[in-house]
């Protein structure tokens, strides 16, 4: 399976609704963190998973928030240090 992510979003009147849909829906994603923006004014609330296909992700979603869902495939990278990929310096002998 192959990590995606999910990033329903919603209007700031229907935060308490997006909350409340998870109620009456039996998935492994309640109770458990995730990062969301509505605090901040984004409301947005992402997801990672390990699903394949994208159906599969968009079904540990009560189906008001999988209608308003992206979904996506992700990877984790690494952010090399600075100056790890740079040429060592050159010194000219005379």
């Amino acid at each position: 399976m192959a990590p995606s992510w999910g990033a329903p979003t919603n209007e700031p009147q229907e935060c308490g609704v997006v909350f409340a849909s998870f109620k009456g829906h039996a998935s492994p994603l309640r109770h458990r963190p995730t990062l969301a923006s509505c605090r901040s004014g984004g409301h947005a609330i992402w997801w990672t998973v390990e699903a394949e296909p994208e159906a599969e992700a968009l079904r540990l979603l009560p189906y008001y928030i999988a209608e308003r869902t992206t979904v996506g495939r992700v990877s984790e990278v690494e952010i090399p240090l600075p100056g790890a990929h740079q040429q060592p310096e050159r010194k000219e002998e005379w």
